[in-house]
């Protein structure tokens, strides 16, 4: 009888398990690829550029956004590698425009401000990792991030 109590428990916690992985893979559409083995560094150094352009929106205004383009654009079909990071710090550019639009919008409700400093300290953070990740032949994604281009 306490076998299949045991049973019965742990088809319970598959069950919802599977279901929630099913689930996860459904919305986000995306399998994330394994590590290429024997990138080569002009690969590498591409991905990372695609990141590290982003900071071309501290002297020009969607830099952002140019920078990072202008790259995939360029190397794309060239790299596949490059292809995977153009289109991640793309995606995760145009999302944290629409977060820093949103948090100027809440600049009359006082909350504002603080919110466009967090976003701001995260976008950071999370280009350095990416920029990291990439350079050690990683894919990285990044959180939070819309999926527009595919």
């Amino acid at each position: 009888m306490d076998d299949n109590k045991i049973e019965h428990d742990s088809e319970a916690n598959d069950t919802p398990k599977d279901h929630h992985q099913d689930q996860a893979e459904k919305d986000a559409d995306f399998v994330m690829p394994r590590p290429i083995q024997g990138l080569s560094d002009d690969e590498r150094n591409w991905g990372v550029f695609c990141h590290l352009a982003v900071f071309t929106g501290l002297l020009i205004p969607f830099g952002n956004l140019i920078g990072p383009w202008l790259i995939w654009l360029i190397k794309k079909g060239e790299y596949d590698y490059v292809d995977y990071h153009g289109k991640e710090v793309i995606n995760f550019q145009i999302t944290i425009v629409i977060f820093m639009t949103i948090s100027w919008a809440l600049v009359t409700i006082f909350i504002g401000i603080p919110l466009a400093i967090v976003v701001g300290i995260f976008a950071f953070v999370a280009t350095v990792i990416a920029m990291y990740k990439t350079s050690h032949g990683n894919y990285f994604r990044y959180p939070l991030s819309l999926r527009l281009i595919r």
